[in-house]
């Protein structure tokens, strides 16, 4: 992944508005997404996934689960009474930025140009 994102990095900075722009599309949708999510949340204390489940559906617990060093890091020091452990388990996913959709999309064509390579291998043979 390293490789990868040092390839596509002064590829992205080399990219025209016009070519960079369905990557922003992406992320105008994406931000749409978590505006609507956070509505919905603000609304019925839940939100909706893209799957159509309920982000307090048991099944989705291991989605918004938060390591004890993040939740220390948020929580300390602001907690107040009204704070619920459930309300910060429950928060939709931050949008994707542009470049991430990019270089997705960028290691994803790697990787069927160069099937046979290994993972951290493959990079390298792009700029040949």
């Amino acid at each position: 992944m390293i490789e990868c994102n040092k390839l596509a990095g002064p590829k992205w900075s080399s990219m025209g508005d016009k070519e960079k722009a369905p990557y922003e599309k992406m992320h105008d949708t994406d931000v749409a997404r978590v505006a609507k999510q956070n509505a919905e949340r603000e609304k019925k204390g839940y939100f909706m996934l893209d799957d159509g489940s309920k982000s307090t559906d048991e099944k989705n617990a291991k989605l918004f689960k938060q390591s004890k060093a993040d939740k220390s890091t948020k929580t300390a020091g602001k907690k107040s009474d009204d704070d619920s452990d459930e309300e910060e388990k429950c928060l939709p996913k931050r949008p994707t930025s542009a470049y991430l959709f990019f270089n997705g999309e960028y290691s994803k064509q790697a990787r069927e140009k160069y099937p046979e390579e290994k993972a951290m291998s493959f990079f390298s043979n792009l700029v040949k």
